[in-house]
């Protein structure tokens, strides 16, 4: 991956040291889940797990896919702040792809619920990853303060703990984590909505359009709530573990795929225009220029 262009300033370069440790943390939480796998000693009992096979080689063909698009948007863009954006976006994509294709390779370590369904490891590792780093570009696109992001941050968190306990955990002390993790997740979307909310009324900067905004919001907050709600009805029961893997791979595709989308739309939008912007400048100095040159040859050359 190349380094940001240099003719960018560096002001217009936020820090992405949150999103390189991040990523840090994941690569040593997914190593030791496949090295306990794979060369620990860690056994686990077979599990049909239907069509959820093909789901899984198809997101991560769809994340591949997305994130040789999202760098097409990454080198067609000049404004700093977007291409970090779009940066993160990559990185995102390619930590989603690799996770689902660890998921049918069955590489992690995989516990079971109280229903006998598998509960990957991998999966909430590569959960509470990707859905940091979409925090974190909301926060880039609203310019939150840090107080508003760091609350985002550990809402989102918690939501994933809580989560990974509900699913492990026996029964009464299931459903309390499962509680505990709900929770938090209307605390986050709360959050969420609280940020991009201040930067539509203008209270704080946008670093984008009102419509962007206000769709990377809807989209953000609306598949989050959609992919804890599959994963909450394969928790009870109410569905197969085969289609709970569909309806949360669509509640990805949504909260990464699609949300990359809008903001490398955006993104390449305001490219063009500013091009456009800088051509007519360059027209209308020529035009001064030509127009100088007339008046000039008209002093020099008499009138017939």
């Amino acid at each position: 991956m190349p380094h940001l262009d240099s003719r960018i300033k560096s002001s217009e370069r936020p820090s992405l040291l949150f999103v390189w440790v991040n990523l840090g943390v994941w690569l040593a939480s997914a190593s030791y889940s496949i090295n306990q796998r794979i060369f620990g000693g860690f056994r686990t009992r077979y599990y049909n797990r239907g069509f959820a096979d093909f789901v899984y080689k198809g997101q991560a063909c769809v994340c591949l896919c997305a994130a040789a698009f999202a760098y097409l948007g990454y080198i067609g863009t000049k404004n700093g702040l977007k291409r970090s954006m779009i940066f993160v976006f990559i990185q995102t994509l390619l930590v989603m792809g690799a996770s689902w294709l660890l998921f049918y390779l069955r590489a992690g370590v995989t516990f079971f619920d109280v229903l006998g369904n598998p509960v990957d490891t991998l999966r909430h590792i590569q959960w509470m990853n990707t859905r940091g780093n979409v925090i974190y570009i909301l926060s880039l696109l609203t310019t939150a303060d840090p107080t508003m992001v760091f609350k985002a941050q550990t809402y989102s968190f918690l939501c994933f703990l809580f989560g990974a306990l509900g699913a492990v955990a026996r029964t009464p002390f299931d459903e309390a984590f499962v509680t505990l993790s709900w929770v938090a997740n209307v605390f986050q979307c709360r959050q969420i909505a609280h940020m991009t909310q201040k930067a539509v009324d203008g209270e704080i900067d946008n670093k984008v359009d009102t419509w962007t905004l206000r769709a990377a919001r809807n989209i953000t907050i609306g598949s989050f709530n959609y992919i804890g709600f599959s994963w909450w009805l394969v928790k009870i029961g109410a569905w197969s573990f085969s289609t709970g893997e569909l309806h949360m791979a669509i509640g990805e595709f949504f909260a990464k795929v699609v949300f990359m989308l809008i903001v490398v739309n955006n993104s390449l939008e305001e490219s063009q225009l500013k091009t456009v912007r800088d051509i007519s400048v360059k027209t209308a100095n020529l035009d001064e220029q030509m127009a100088a040159s007339d008046r000039l040859l008209e002093k020099m050359i008499p009138a017939g």
